[in-house]
């Protein structure tokens, strides 16, 4: 999970504005297994 830790945060500075809605459907976009409550707590 580390990794995933890791692209959410590159994700959060380049898109500072975007919520973590779009992030979690970009990550799924991205190949990630990860479930929106994951990506809300990370």
């Amino acid at each position: 999970m580390p990794a995933c830790r890791a692209w959410l945060r590159r994700y959060a500075k380049d898109h500072p504005r975007r919520g973590f809605r779009p992030a979690y459907h970009d990550a799924r976009a991205e190949g990630w297994q990860v479930n929106h409550k994951k990506v809300q707590r990370l």
